[in-house]
């Protein structure tokens, strides 16, 4: 972080009545619009949760045994997804990230 940014976020910090950076940055971040950078690591961590998800329902057997926590994870991929529709990026060669409709 440079020195500009360090006093930006010093300020921001203020203005907001945060009384630690910790603080407002996971504000920020739970509550404010990120913009991703796509790369690799993304990919394998995106594969990772899904993947993890995928176990999760294949144990549920009934909706019911759902755990809200399941959601949280599936709403910020979407998210981030959203985001690079909007805003298509190049990530690792390809021209820009997509999600097939196909099974």
């Amino acid at each position: 972080m440079s020195p500009e940014e360090n006093e930006e976020l010093n300020n921001r910090v203020k203005l907001s009545g945060f009384r630690t950076k910790q603080d407002y940055i996971i504000q920020s971040i739970l509550h404010q619009k990120v913009v991703a950078t796509g790369n690799p690591l993304m990919l394998v961590q995106f594969r990772q949760n899904l993947q993890k998800i995928e176990r999760e329902l294949e144990r549920i057997e009934k909706a019911s045994e759902m755990d809200g926590e399941l959601l949280t994870p599936i709403r910020s991929m979407l998210e981030i997804l959203e985001g690079f529709k909007e805003q298509p990026r190049t990530l690792a060669g390809l021209k820009k990230l997509t999600v097939s409709n196909d099974e």
